[in-house]
Order: structure tokens, then sequence, then C-alpha cells
């Protein structure tokens, strides 16, 4: 197994660590890389539970709308967080989500709340904005965005006219777009 290989080969880093003659600086060193390692892994843990939901979800609308009803709720949350058009200012985290493609924004919004991001250690947080976009391309299944749980809450989370629902129909534009020029080119 994958996970197996992977083990060993952190239990082989660490018989090395053990037994070698290492300076302080070099063990500064290792611990930096484990500590940037034990970010990434946070990260793909939350994206990993978002991702396994997304996969084991079926064609039962009523208990699809139960065990979607927590991500639905943080992209609520997180839409009005980060495409805020009020008086206050926005955090230069949510600045940074808003400059994503939509899809990996909404990814992100699926996995994690505005407090879950506010709460992110600096370098876990900048893990998160490197990881998502390979990600979202690589591990989820086609469609995944056009779940009506997901429309929904794009729905009740952006306000009438927003910035965020003029980016949404863009996006959707450019997949049709998108999948027209693919069929032509099969054609």
């Amino acid at each position: 197994m994958q996970i197996d290989h992977l083990c060993s080969s952190l239990d082989h880093i660490g018989q090395q660590a053990r037994t070698t003659s290492l300076q302080a600086i070099d063990l500064q060193r290792l611990k930096e890389k484990t500590a940037r390692l034990t970010h990434e892994l946070g990260v793909l843990e939350m994206l990993a539970k978002t991702a396994q939901l997304l996969k084991s979800a079926g064609p039962d609308e009523e208990g699809n709308a139960k065990r979607f009803a927590p991500p639905k709720s943080r992209m609520q949350k997180m839409i009005k967080a980060v495409y805020n058009s009020g008086t206050e200012p926005t955090l230069a985290r949510f600045v940074e989500l808003s400059l994503m493609d939509i899809e990996t924004f909404l990814f992100v919004a699926a996995s994690y709340t505005p407090l879950g991001i506010t709460r992110l250690d600096e370098n876990a947080f900048h893990c998160l904005l490197e990881l998502t976009p390979q990600y979202v391309e690589r591990w989820l299944p086609p469609g995944w965005l056009h779940r009506t749980e997901f429309q929904l809450a794009v729905t009740a989370g952006a306000g009438k006219g927003s910035k965020f629902k003029r980016s949404m129909c863009c996006c959707s534009m450019h997949r049709q777009v998108d999948s027209s020029v693919t069929q032509n080119t099969k054609s």
C-alpha cells in the first residue's frame, strides 16, 4: 500500500536523524521541513474530507441534502465573508481567497469556515493557497461544482448582482465554450 510506503519512509528519516551526527543548524532545517509537511498534511486532510463527501454522494437527493448541509453552510458563510460588499474592511486572507479561480475558491469554501481560515497558521494558509488548485484539478469528480446543494449555497450566499455572481456567470460561460470546443475537436 502507498500509505505503508510513506510511513516507512518517514520512519527511515527518523532513524537516520537519530543515528547521524547532525549539527544544530541541520536539525533546525529538518524541523522546518517537517513543520511544512505537517501544515501540508493538515490542509490535505481537510480537502480530502470534502472530496470524499463529494465522491460518496449518491442519487438520493434527501440523503445528500443532509450530508451536504455542513459544506453548504460553510460555502454560504465564506462567500459572504470574502465577497463582502459592506463597509467592514475585508481581511487580507479573504482578499487572497477572492483572487482564486471560482472552482478552487468554492472547494475551499466547502472545506473551511471563515473562522477556520482566520485561525489557520500563516504557513498553513500559504499551503492552502498553494495546494488547493492542484488538488481540485487532480482529485475532484467531474461536475462536482454543479451539484444542486452547491448551486443553492451560491444562490443564498451571494447578493443579487454581486461580484461573486458575475464571476460565477463568467465561469459557467467559459465552461460551456470549453466543452463545445472540446466536442467540436472530437468530431
